[in-house]
Protein backbone atom coordinates (compact mmCIF):
# COMPACT_ATOMS: atom_id res chain seq x y z
CA UNK A 1 0.00 0.00 0.00
CA UNK A 2 1.53 3.33 -1.02
CA UNK A 3 0.64 6.59 0.59
CA UNK A 4 -0.02 9.51 -1.74
CA UNK A 5 1.06 12.01 0.91
CA UNK A 6 4.22 11.30 2.95
CA UNK A 7 3.71 10.69 6.68
CA UNK A 8 6.69 12.88 7.67
CA UNK A 9 7.67 16.42 6.73
CA UNK A 10 11.10 17.85 7.51
CA UNK A 11 11.69 21.10 9.36
CA UNK A 12 12.94 23.01 6.31
CA UNK A 13 9.82 22.13 4.29
CA UNK A 14 7.60 23.20 7.18
CA UNK A 15 9.39 26.52 7.69
CA UNK A 16 9.09 27.22 3.95
CA UNK A 17 5.30 26.89 4.10
CA UNK A 18 4.67 28.89 7.30
CA UNK A 19 2.24 31.71 6.63
CA UNK A 20 0.42 29.88 3.83
CA UNK A 21 -3.29 29.91 4.83
CA UNK A 22 -3.73 26.39 3.42
CA UNK A 23 -0.91 25.10 5.63
CA UNK A 24 -2.06 24.34 9.19
CA UNK A 25 0.48 23.49 11.90
CA UNK A 26 -0.86 21.83 15.04
CA UNK A 27 0.94 21.43 18.36
CA UNK A 28 -0.59 18.19 19.64
CA UNK A 29 1.55 17.86 22.76
CA UNK A 30 0.06 15.69 25.49
CA UNK A 31 1.80 14.23 28.53
CA UNK A 32 1.01 11.56 31.10
CA UNK A 33 -0.41 12.99 34.34
CA UNK A 34 2.71 12.01 36.35
CA UNK A 35 5.08 13.80 33.95
CA UNK A 36 4.75 17.19 35.71
CA UNK A 37 4.37 18.79 32.27
CA UNK A 38 1.54 21.05 31.13
CA UNK A 39 1.14 20.83 27.36
CA UNK A 40 -1.04 23.94 27.11
CA UNK A 41 1.36 26.06 29.19
CA UNK A 42 4.34 24.79 27.18
CA UNK A 43 2.52 25.67 23.97
CA UNK A 44 1.95 29.25 25.18
CA UNK A 45 5.61 29.49 26.23
CA UNK A 46 6.89 28.55 22.77
CA UNK A 47 5.53 26.93 19.61
CA UNK A 48 6.11 26.93 15.86
CA UNK A 49 5.03 30.25 14.34
CA UNK A 50 1.30 30.16 13.63
CA UNK A 51 0.80 26.74 15.23
CA UNK A 52 -2.55 26.06 16.83
CA UNK A 53 -2.98 23.87 19.92
CA UNK A 54 -4.75 20.55 19.37
CA UNK A 55 -6.17 19.43 22.72
CA UNK A 56 -6.13 15.63 22.63
CA UNK A 57 -8.21 15.38 25.81
CA UNK A 58 -10.92 17.64 24.38
CA UNK A 59 -10.89 15.82 21.03
CA UNK A 60 -11.62 12.41 22.54
CA UNK A 61 -14.86 10.51 23.15
CA UNK A 62 -16.26 11.66 26.50
CA UNK A 63 -19.09 9.10 26.57
CA UNK A 64 -16.73 6.32 27.70
CA UNK A 65 -14.56 6.03 30.82
CA UNK A 66 -11.70 4.83 28.60
CA UNK A 67 -9.12 7.54 27.90
CA UNK A 68 -8.59 9.04 24.46
CA UNK A 69 -11.07 6.95 22.53
CA UNK A 70 -11.74 8.16 19.00
CA UNK A 71 -14.57 10.75 18.99
CA UNK A 72 -17.54 10.64 16.66
CA UNK A 73 -17.13 11.99 13.14
CA UNK A 74 -19.27 15.01 14.07
CA UNK A 75 -17.17 15.81 17.15
CA UNK A 76 -13.87 15.49 15.28
CA UNK A 77 -15.21 17.55 12.40
CA UNK A 78 -16.18 20.36 14.79
CA UNK A 79 -12.73 20.25 16.42
CA UNK A 80 -10.90 20.31 13.08
CA UNK A 81 -13.05 23.12 11.70
CA UNK A 82 -12.46 25.21 14.84
CA UNK A 83 -8.72 24.80 14.20
CA UNK A 84 -9.20 26.15 10.67
CA UNK A 85 -8.78 22.84 8.85
CA UNK A 86 -10.48 22.65 5.46
CA UNK A 87 -10.67 19.91 2.85
CA UNK A 88 -7.78 21.52 0.92
CA UNK A 89 -5.56 22.11 3.98
CA UNK A 90 -2.19 20.49 4.45
CA UNK A 91 -1.86 19.69 8.16
CA UNK A 92 1.44 19.14 9.97
CA UNK A 93 1.35 17.85 13.53
CA UNK A 94 4.12 17.85 16.15
CA UNK A 95 4.55 17.52 19.88
CA UNK A 96 7.18 18.25 22.51
CA UNK A 97 7.59 14.70 23.86
CA UNK A 98 10.83 14.00 22.04
CA UNK A 99 9.33 11.01 20.23
CA UNK A 100 6.24 12.55 18.57
CA UNK A 101 4.00 10.26 20.64
CA UNK A 102 0.79 12.29 20.66
CA UNK A 103 1.53 13.83 17.24
CA UNK A 104 1.38 10.37 15.69
CA UNK A 105 -1.95 9.77 17.39
CA UNK A 106 -3.40 13.01 15.96
CA UNK A 107 -1.94 12.18 12.51
CA UNK A 108 -3.80 8.86 12.66
CA UNK A 109 -7.04 10.57 13.78
CA UNK A 110 -6.98 12.87 10.75
CA UNK A 111 -6.29 9.89 8.47
CA UNK A 112 -9.04 7.86 10.15
CA UNK A 113 -11.51 10.65 9.41
CA UNK A 114 -10.48 10.93 5.77
CA UNK A 115 -7.93 13.76 5.68
CA UNK A 116 -5.03 12.50 3.57
CA UNK A 117 -2.88 15.66 3.47
CA UNK A 118 -1.49 15.27 6.97
CA UNK A 119 2.10 14.69 8.14
CA UNK A 120 4.09 14.58 11.35
CA UNK A 121 6.96 17.05 11.74
CA UNK A 122 10.06 14.86 11.51
CA UNK A 123 11.86 15.16 14.84
CA UNK A 124 9.06 17.17 16.44
CA UNK A 125 9.59 20.32 18.46
CA UNK A 126 13.00 19.07 19.60
CA UNK A 127 14.39 18.96 16.07
CA UNK A 128 12.90 22.38 15.31
CA UNK A 129 14.56 23.91 18.37
CA UNK A 130 17.88 22.14 17.91
CA UNK A 131 18.14 23.69 14.44
CA UNK A 132 17.56 27.16 15.88
CA UNK A 133 14.31 27.67 14.00
CA UNK A 134 11.93 30.41 15.21
CA UNK A 135 9.34 30.02 17.93
CA UNK A 136 6.54 32.32 18.97
CA UNK A 137 4.76 32.65 22.29
CA UNK A 138 1.21 33.25 23.44
CA UNK A 139 -2.09 32.42 21.81
CA UNK A 140 -2.32 32.36 18.03
CA UNK A 141 -4.06 35.16 16.16
CA UNK A 142 -7.68 34.57 15.12
CA UNK A 143 -8.11 32.41 12.05
CA UNK A 144 -10.91 31.47 9.69
CA UNK A 145 -13.04 28.45 10.50
CA UNK A 146 -12.40 25.46 8.24
CA UNK A 147 -14.82 23.40 6.18
CA UNK A 148 -13.32 19.95 6.87
CA UNK A 149 -15.80 17.09 6.65
CA UNK A 150 -14.99 14.06 8.81
CA UNK A 151 -15.94 10.64 7.46
CA UNK A 152 -14.64 7.59 9.31
CA UNK A 153 -12.64 5.48 6.87
CA UNK A 154 -13.26 1.72 6.78
CA UNK A 155 -10.38 -0.29 8.16
CA UNK A 156 -8.85 2.43 10.34
CA UNK A 157 -10.58 1.14 13.48
CA UNK A 158 -11.23 -2.49 14.42
CA UNK A 159 -13.83 -3.83 16.82
CA UNK A 160 -12.95 -6.36 19.54
CA UNK A 161 -14.65 -9.08 17.49
CA UNK A 162 -12.63 -8.13 14.39
CA UNK A 163 -9.39 -8.20 16.41
CA UNK A 164 -10.21 -11.64 17.80
CA UNK A 165 -10.84 -12.91 14.25
CA UNK A 166 -7.55 -11.40 13.02
CA UNK A 167 -5.60 -13.00 15.87
CA UNK A 168 -7.29 -16.37 15.32
CA UNK A 169 -6.79 -16.35 11.55
CA UNK A 170 -3.38 -14.65 11.62
CA UNK A 171 -4.59 -12.65 8.62
CA UNK A 172 -2.71 -9.52 9.71
CA UNK A 173 0.23 -8.62 11.92
CA UNK A 174 -0.86 -7.14 15.26
CA UNK A 175 1.65 -4.77 16.89
CA UNK A 176 1.29 -3.48 20.45
CA UNK A 177 3.32 -0.27 20.78
CA UNK A 178 3.04 0.05 24.55
CA UNK A 179 6.16 -0.19 26.71
CA UNK A 180 6.98 -3.71 27.95
CA UNK A 181 5.69 -3.07 31.49
CA UNK A 182 2.28 -2.07 30.19
CA UNK A 183 2.21 -4.88 27.62
CA UNK A 184 2.82 -7.44 30.39
CA UNK A 185 0.29 -5.82 32.73
CA UNK A 186 2.95 -4.80 35.24
CA UNK A 187 2.57 -1.01 34.98
CA UNK A 188 -0.27 1.46 34.65
CA UNK A 189 -0.20 4.14 31.91
CA UNK A 190 1.04 6.64 34.51
CA UNK A 191 4.04 4.40 35.29
CA UNK A 192 2.86 3.08 38.65
CA UNK A 193 3.67 -0.59 39.32
CA UNK A 194 0.70 -2.97 39.27
CA UNK A 195 2.55 -6.20 39.91
CA UNK A 196 6.02 -7.70 39.65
Amino acid sequence: MTMAFPPLMDTAAVQERLGDPAFIVLDASWYLPNSDRDASAEYLAGHLPGARFFDLDAASDHTTPLPHMLPTSAAFEAEARALGVSAASTVVVYDGSGVNLSAARVWWMFRAFGHKRVAVLDGGLGAWQSEGRPLETGAPPPHARGDFRAVLQPGHVRSLEEMRAIVASRSAQVVDARPAGRFHGQRRPDGRVLRQ
